[in-house]
């Protein structure tokens, strides 16, 4: 009888040259003997140097067998390494992950004594991405070493979904080959299932790397996967008609929690009636997940778990209310109680003369309760009334960590004279009750219960927040001012030294005579909308002090702003300009994201929150195009103005992002003062795409990595190279006398290289003048607008139109459907040489498209003026 090793490690490998020595080697250093472990490693039609590397491995090392396929997939790989393993169990490492040195010796050692309690044995899975690493969810019930019982409701979250495991060499088990995602999981789940039990090891580990182009990140979409996920959940459950087993409902619902959570639940991208068929699907399987299953699974948290029930069997929930708390049920089984309502403080600040908290309720009640909540301000002595009832919106956190409406939050703005004494709390009237609140503080609300800071003053008065609730208002307190910085001092001293010294060097510096503003735009992007309103304000010459923050190496300063204003430029995250930060009255900022002009991390934040005075205008980089209310609306924001250019904007961000009117500054872009409406253009076309997010690998520092195999084999490339290397393009150009010149996203740049075109009229260029171009050619880029601006001839070019509303670019819709827009729809390069060769002939479209007339509200090159005086009224009038 042949030798048979402990174990056999199968390891596909598939173009792996740059990771798999690590891996490798990770197994030739095990603490098994190397004669109780045979590696068997897979090339699965490399292009690489991978099949060399394998025969290196195999030549070295008496222990390793090689074999070389046709590239099949990594399914058809393991099943090939499994056919020929001669080990008694079988093992699995990706050729960018390692194994401790410890994984392999415990594992059989542990198997070996258990062998006829289980049939597969788990090792712990770390998971790294960007230099970070995390435990898999498993390890919320894999604990200690032992075996667990997954039929029982405690373990039925031991979820094991990827190939950090052994199991028996009986050759009873194989990876679904038409799979190319889930398959781990459900090779896996069919051998737990046999059993209902499992063996775990707390010794050892398996590292899991996330991979910018593994198939996890590019194919896990429902736009890729929806119809075989399905149909694989469909045949595990319908191979149970009555008991589901636990295991397999808690592995469903995860599955179901963690894609609502990532906005990759539900296929946006059929259409209206196929959408509504896979939502049953999902609905249907939904139904046969008990109750205590989805109540146990702890990483979700109660607001998703009510969203499910609700979606499921929405009449089996209830609720109750009484002064006393509030509970919501599911068939007389209490789900949730709670003695408060949560008012979540999103921020809190002086503005003018008022003292501002805004926020929102949250209750799980308020999912399945039609009536509406009521907010009163209690025992409010300033007003001279025992209560004062705020206004409630619905919140755009009902988006509640998704992009999907999940729950019912209901927002608040409550606004409180600054300078009257006042004394107050929240109290929330529901069902006839009144209840009281709980708060929770974000790290922009100024209070802070993990720095335990509960009072801040504004100049000498003080707003605190005592333990019982009540807020107070002190106009004038002097001694008690002093007292709350003094604590706020101290609260830094004892937890970050650096903020502290600022605070400290902050406290030495004289008090300001002049008003500060300070103007944003984000690096990478060059001179913006702050930029130019910033050379505007600099000569108004009325005694505020200003600086234009930048990214940009002092020694390009002059180059790009000049020597005259050199002394008003600020290297962005400097000492200065945390400083300047700090002491500023107003900052005007291009881009929202506070990593655009914000000069502190969000650890450090905090201990800076209550001196920060300043109010703060979003200019827009463009006019808001994307559909995105979990990021742009007016209760997400620190902001308090708005500056926009169209009517159709002051509809938008009323109806869709929440705004007051009174947020929105109808003055117009500063930069539209340098594009000339009457200016004649240029026999020249502008292709301008918008980037992917699906396409590249952004990185935890914020920069982009190309990810060329992906880039190159996507449907938007294969369209957008058949339209620039078409003939038809080429003798459209050559008949009509014009010339395309191609403009990148800067995150697209990355893949410069590929716009390279012999033909001497497409050109690949880094800047560009608007006004220059006749045709505009785009997809989603906000840039449109520019062109809509000059009335400009433009067509809209989207060959990737599934992936995008799909949402597979991170949002799946715009506020003025494509459709709807400005000139012809093209989905193909075909339809798109086709289209512009009508409007260069001049042919008049067939469908009626937007007018550009009138779409915007100013044409007279006084935008910046007219947001300088607009500006300058808010904060005479204190509502800035």
């Amino acid at each position: 009888m042949s030798y048979q090793p402990a174990v056999s490690v199968i390891m596909p490998l598939h173009n792996a040259e740059n990771t798999m020595r690590e891996s490798i080697e990770s197994l030739l250093h095990q603490t098994i003997d190397s004669s109780e472990m045979e590696i068997v490693l897979v090339n699965d039609g490399s292009t690489d140097g991978t099949a060399s590397i394998c025969e290196e491995y195999g030549s070295q090392n008496s222990n390793v067998v090689v074999l070389h396929q046709e590239n099949s997939g990594v399914s058809a790989a393991r099943n090939a390494g499994m056919d020929i393993a001669k080990g008694k169990y079988l093992a699995f490492l990706d050729g960018d992950d390692t194994l401790a040195p410890t994984t392999l010796e415990a594992a059989t050692l542990f198997f070996d004594k258990n062998r006829s309690e289980i049939d597969i044995v788990v090792c712990p899975l770390i998971i790294t991405k960007n230099d970070t690493q995390t435990k898999h969810v498993s390890s919320k019930v894999l604990k200690r070493t032992g075996v667990y019982d997954v039929s029982l409701l405690k373990n039925a979250y031991a979820l094991v979904t990827m190939m950090s495991i052994l199991i028996k060499n009986d050759g009873e088990h194989r990876f679904d080959e038409a799979l190319f995602v889930h398959e781990d999981e459900l090779f896996i789940m069919q051998i737990v299932l046999q059993k209902e039990k499992l063996g775990y090891i707390n010794e050892g580990a398996y590292y899991y790397k996330y991979r910018a182009d593994s198939a996890a990140r590019t194919k896990m979409h429902p736009y890729y996967q929806f119809e075989p996920n399905i149909r694989m959940w469909e045949n595990l459950f319908n191979a149970y008609p009555s008991n589901v087993p636990k295991y397999l409902q808690a592995s469903y619902f995860n599955e179901l929690a963690w894609k609502l959570r990532e906005d990759a639940l539900f296929p946006y991208h059929y259409p209206k009636e196929e959408f509504e068929q896979a939502r049953d699907r999902i609905l249907q399987l939904l139904n046969r997940i008990d109750l205590d299953v989805i109540m146990k699974a702890d990483n979700t948290d109660i607001y998703h778990k009510i969203f499910f029930l609700r979606t499921r069997k929405p009449s089996q929930l209830s609720f109750s209310v009484s002064s006393t708390g509030l509970s919501v049920s599911c068939n007389n089984v209490v789900l949730h109680y709670q003695k408060k309502i949560e008012a979540y403080i999103l921020k809190t600040g002086a503005h003018g003369k008022e003292w501002r908290m805004t926020g929102f309720l949250k209750s799980p009640v308020f999912s399945i309760c039609e009536e509406k909540p009521r907010l009163f301000l209690g025992k409010m002595r300033s007003y001279g009334e025992e209560r004062l009832e705020c206004p409630l919106f619905e919140s755009s956190w009902s988006l509640h960590r998704s992009k999907t409406k999940t729950n019912i939050f209901w927002g608040f703005d409550i606004r409180i004279p600054l300078f009257e004494e006042s004394v107050f709390c929240l109290e929330v009237e529901l069902s006839g009750a009144t209840l009281p609140v709980a708060y929770c503080f974000s790290d922009k609300a100024i209070f802070s219960g993990k720095l335990k800071r509960w009072s801040y003053a504004v100049n000498n008065c003080v707003i605190s927040v005592d333990a019982s609730g009540y807020m107070s208002i002190d106009p004038n307190n002097p001694r008690k001012a002093k007292e709350s910085r003094t604590e706020s001092d101290l609260i830094a001293k004892r937890h970050n030294a650096k903020a502290y010294l600022i605070r400290r060097a902050m406290a030495l510096l004289p008090a300001r005579t002049k008003s500060l503003w300070l103007y944003y735009d984000r690096g990478a992007v060059g001179k913006d909308n702050a930029f130019f309103q910033f050379m505007h304000d600099i000569e108004t010459n009325d005694g505020i002090e200003r600086y234009y923050v930048t990214s940009l190496d002092a020694g390009k300063w002059t180059e790009v702003f000049g020597s005259r204003y050199k002394k008003h430029i600020v290297s962005f995250d400097s000492n200065k300009h945390k400083i300047l930060h700090l002491q500023a009255d107003l900052l005007l900022v291009a881009y929202i994201e506070e990593e655009n002009w914000l000069p502190f991390n969000k650890r450090s934040y905090p201990y800076f929150a209550d001196l920060i005075r300043y109010g703060i205008i979003h200019l827009q980089h463009g006019v808001l195009h994307a559909h995105q209310p979990w990021k742009h609306s007016f209760d997400r924001l620190l902001i308090d103005g708005e500056v926009v250019s169209t009517n159709y904007e002051l509809t938008n961000f009323q109806q869709n992002y929440l705004f007051p009117r009174e947020a929105l500054i109808d003055s117009g872009m500063p930069r539209y003062d340098f594009i000339d409406s009457d200016a004649e253009p240029k026999r020249r076309i502008l292709f301008a795409p918008s980037w992917r997010k699906y396409l590249v690998h952004q990185t935890q520092k914020l920069d982009f990595e190309p990810i060329d195999n992906v880039f190159l084999d996507s449907a938007w490339w294969k369209e957008v190279s058949t339209f620039l290397n078409s003939e038809t393009l080429a003798e459209m150009l050559d008949a009509y006398d014009y010339h395309l010149d191609i403009k990148l996203h800067p995150i697209f740049k990355v893949y410069s290289r590929f716009f390279e075109f012999d033909n001497p009229r497409i050109h690949l260029i880094n800047s560009a003048i608007d006004s220059d171009y006749e045709v505009f050619i785009t997809d989603y880029s906000s840039w449109v607008y520019d062109f809509v601006y000059l009335k400009r001839k433009i067509l809209y070019f989207l060959p990737d139109e599934g992936f995008f509303s799909s949402g597979l670019n991170g949002y799946r819709e715009v506020d003025i459907p494509l459709q709807d827009g400005f000139g012809p729809f093209c989905t193909s390069g075909e339809q798109l040489c086709m289209e512009l060769a009508n409007v260069l002939e001049g042919v008049r479209p067939s469908t009626q498209y937007r007018e550009a007339d009138g779409f915007f509200l100013h044409y007279d090159f006084k935008q910046r003026e007219r947001l300088y005086r607009s500006i300058r009224q808010r904060i005479e009038d204190g509502t800035l």
